[in-house]
């Protein structure tokens, strides 16, 4: 009796530094699977803050292209307002001369405004850009989203079958040792019985 008091502590003692070890090994790999998740993380905002300066700075670039476009336009725009002023004063004066002959010689010089069309729809783009940019952002949110949901019910499933792994390996080991303990006072039991014959 106190050698099998003896064997069960030592099965016991053995079962629980197995646990223990079990215990720690488990912990240092989520503490590897936690430093391998924020490597992957920081490479993801990363990346994420890379894109985002590039189209920034694409944005940035078109806002400076429009500039210079509006630049030109305005300084187009003044010439031909100043020439329009010019042809305005030069009528001016020819409507005040009397002189019939000199309006007629003069007329034909005075050339009519010239009607440039500006197309200037710089605003207008960047406001596309700016939904382009957020439809976007929040398909690739709802996509990450779905993404991390699914991992997460994946490491719940997981968990679940390996506790259901473990529960029926207790389960079945328990079964065992009970039938075995059976098997083993049976046993005694029958050299005990033999001895006494």
């Amino acid at each position: 009796m106190k050698q099998q008091v003896s064997q069960t502590l030592s099965t016991k003692c053995i079962m629980a530094q197995k646990f223990q070890t079990t215990v720690k090994q488990s912990w240092q790999e989520v503490e590897r699977a936690k430093t391998e998740i924020d490597k992957d993380f920081a490479a993801l905002v990363v990346l994420i803050e890379t894109e985002k300066k590039k189209l920034i700075e694409l944005l940035e670039e078109k806002q400076r292209a429009a500039e210079r476009q509006a630049e030109e336009v305005l300084r187009q725009l003044q010439l031909e307002i100043n020439e329009i002023n010019q042809m305005s004063v030069k009528l001016e004066e020819l409507l005040k001369t009397e002189d019939d002959c000199r309006l007629l010689q003069n007329f034909p010089s005075i050339s009519p405004p010239s009607n440039t069309k500006h197309n200037f729809t710089v605003r207008v783009n960047h406001l596309l850009h700016a939904e382009m940019v957020r439809n976007e952002v929040a398909k690739m949110m709802e996509t990450l989203n779905g993404h991390m949901e699914n991992i997460i019910r994946e490491v719940h499933r997981a968990d679940k079958e390996e506790t259901l792994e473990k529960l029926m390996q207790t389960k079945t080991k328990n079964v065992f040792h009970d039938e075995l303990g059976k098997l083993h006072r049976r046993n005694e039991i029958k050299v005990t019985s033999t001895q006494r014959t």
